[in-house]
């Protein structure tokens, strides 16, 4: 059974059709082909909600991705920059 999930373009408002991402399990995409664009949702737990809500991307700021809950608004805060690797970190101070 596939799940088909239809959401509105952010540039153009058309209707594009979301499938899930054939290697990452949590990410639905789907192509506008009006306005040329990649439309992308992630499933997140929001706290607000207290279960996983599909979340759009808001803005980028300071290695930091800002989430919006699709069903109640809230923002979530995704860390994105450069992690320590696990030798750097064994490493003694």
């Amino acid at each position: 059974m596939m799940l088909k999930i239809v959401r509105r373009c952010p540039y153009c408002y058309a209707e594009v059709e979301l499938h899930r991402h054939p290697m990452l399990p949590d990410v639905f995409e789907g192509y506008c082909e009006k306005c040329k664009v990649w439309v992308k949702r992630h499933i997140y737990y929001c706290s607000s909600c207290e279960k996983y809500t599909l979340h759009q991307l808001v803005d980028v700021k300071n290695n930091k991705e800002l989430w919006e809950c699709e069903e109640c608004g809230s923002i979530r805060h995704v860390y994105v920059g450069l992690r320590r690797s696990p030798q750097r970190s064994l490493m003694p101070t």
